[in-house]
Order: C-alpha cells, then structure tokens, then sequence
C-alpha cells in the first residue's frame, strides 16, 4: 500500500513539473524570443544595429546563467552569430528572464563586447574604414597602405594587364598624421572633415594611374587586403 501511494504521487509531482513548462528556458525558446527583435551594438568604432531573423540567427550559445529558483529568475549569458550572407555579427549578450504563471518570459537585454566583418569586396558595394580594417584582420592579413596600393596598381593595371584593371577605389592603412598634412592634400574629398576621422584611398584608374585621395572613414570603398 505504501509502495502505491509513494508511486502515485511520484506521477502527480511529475504532472505539476509538465504543467509549470521548463524548469529553466531553453534554447529553443531563447531564439524564439530574440526572432523579431533588434540588436544594437559597439563594434569597430561604429554603433549599429540589425534586425534578427529565423535566417540570419545562425548560431546561440549558453556559457553561463544564474538561476533563482526561489526568485523565479533566469540570467543567461550567451554568445550569438548572427549572419545575412554580407554582414557577420558575433558577439556577448546577457538576457534577463523572469518566471510567470505562464511560463518564462523575457524581461531585457544587455549587450557586451561585439565583432563585426563585412563582405567589403562585393560588387556595387564597399564598407568604412573600420570595417575594412577589421575585415582583413579576420582574414588573417591587413590592409594595405598607401605606398603598396599604388605598387600593386603597377603590376595590374600596367601594360597587358591594363585590360583587366577595373576603375576601383581601395581603402588603405594610411591616415594623415597632422592637421597641416590634410590640410596641404593635393586630393580630399572633404576637406572640411577632421583629419582624425579621415584616412587615404587609392582610386585605381586604368591605364591612366593611382590616385591617392583623403576622405572621410565613414565613406564607401573597398578592402584591399596583403
């Protein structure tokens, strides 16, 4: 008789656990939660923010969380990859969740260090300064300087390999170091921009030379990436 009792009410612990739903949110549940919303985050000198689908959430995961039982409270930190095919997000979230009747609900967010690497060399498009820089550090190489833009113009849009050179601008590493060297540029794009916040490009133009140009970092260009 002890042995039923003990049994049956095994099974009704077991029910009232089911009917409370989990006992800690899930992962599926967390990227159902973050589906829909919007991430605003740090990264390369540049404050940005992206929407988050089903498709580009690629990846979560759980590296730690503080749970309060008692509390009925749930901190979850997590490192996400979000991914569109041209921008890759990848970086620290701690989500914030709290238990109600009706299950776990989540109540904020906070965001910490992120990286950021755009596809800088697809066609019609291009990326700031930062987002070059870092893209070839993700890369494994650097950007190139100023100096070495203009020597790969000489071996590829020079003689029989003109044909093949395309009209192209190219960020380089090179940025102006004082005030009077903006300033005296034989070419800035805008002049009017702090020599802080600048740095060169290198317009390739075939068959007639390399220009070197300063311009704003938050301008468009390619990455040209040794």
């Amino acid at each position: 008789m002890r042995k039923v009792i003990w049994g049956a009410s095994l099974f009704c612990v077991a029910v009232a656990a089911c009917s409370m739903g989990p006992s800690v949110p899930t992962e599926k549940q967390v990227r159902l939660d973050l589906i829909g919303g919007s991430l605003g985050y740090q990264a390369n000198s540049g404050n940005y923010e992206c929407s988050i689908t089903k498709d580009n959430l690629k990846e979560v995961v759980f590296q730690q969380r503080y749970t309060d039982r008692k509390a009925g409270t749930d901190e979850i930190h997590a490192f996400l990859t979000i991914d569109d095919g041209t921008t890759a997000i990848k970086g620290n979230v701690v989500l914030s969740y709290k238990m109600y009747d009706q299950g776990w609900k989540l109540e904020g967010s906070k965001v910490g260090a992120f990286e950021r690497t755009v596809q800088c060399n697809r066609e019609g498009l291009g990326c700031n300064w930062y987002d070059a820089m870092a893209y070839c550090k993700n890369n494994g190489t650097r950007l190139a300087s100023a100096e070495e833009l203009k020597n790969i113009y000489k071996t590829e849009c020079t003689g029989k390999e003109a044909e093949k050179c395309n009209e192209t601008i190219y960020w380089s590493s090179s940025v102006p170091e004082t005030m009077a060297e903006w300033l005296s540029a034989p070419a800035v794009l805008d002049r009017y921009s702090s020599y802080t916040d600048a740095a060169w490009a290198v317009f390739f133009y075939p068959k007639k030379g390399a220009m070197v140009v300063g311009t704003k970092r938050a301008d468009k260009a390619h990455a040209r990436c040794i």
